[in-house]
């Protein structure tokens, strides 16, 4: 068929951030797999006062050299306006990029996190997260569940908002969503 085909390109990535219900049941026979296991909620005052184990956020500079594989400054730094902020968490293993977008949930103020280089190191210094969004009026934080989920009071799941990709660089790499 003309889908297997054009899906057959071995060096492409292909995403698909909403699929319907009947699509999401098709996609794994053409390849795709789930990036996430849905949508975290985390109540950011409740990790607030965790300790921050060392962890620091600041804003990105124009000229700070990235890692390879993290998106470019250029691009991070067009999403300003989307209303993206891209930032770094410094903390003793070193410092990982993160984006977030003010953005409501359910009428209250949020941060979506839109790319962190790490959910692990997310899992880690979540309460120096929590402050830094904290100061600037924001109570919740969401992001993908990603494998397994984290777990804990001050954290709901929702297996909701799951997105499908296929491709080898989609297995190494985050893809970075649009706003």
């Amino acid at each position: 068929s003309m889908l297997r085909k054009v899906l057959a390109d071995p060096h492409a990535v292909y995403v698909d951030l909403t699929p319907s219900e009947e699509v999401s049941r098709m996609l794994p026979l053409f390849g795709f797999r789930p990036v996430n296991r849905g949508t975290t909620l985390a109540m950011l005052p409740w990790h607030a006062v965790r300790s921050a184990r060392g962890g620091r956020v600041r804003a990105l500079r124009a000229d700070e050299p990235l890692a390879p594989g993290e998106p470019p400054l250029e691009l991070l730094f067009a999403h300003r306006e989307l209303r993206c902020e891209p930032l770094v968490l410094e903390h003793p293993q070193g410092r990982t990029l993160f984006v977030y977008r003010s953005r409501p949930v359910r009428g209250l103020p949020a941060a979506r996190l839109k790319y962190i280089g790490s959910h692990a190191v997310l899992q880690r210094h979540l309460p120096c997260l929590a402050r830094h969004l904290l100061a600037r009026g924001l109570p919740l934080l969401s992001f993908d569940t990603r494998e397994p989920p984290m777990a804990g009071l001050g954290l709901i799941h929702r297996p909701g908002g799951i997105w499908y990709a296929k491709g080898a660089s989609a297995r190494r790499q985050p893809v970075f969503p649009k706003a």
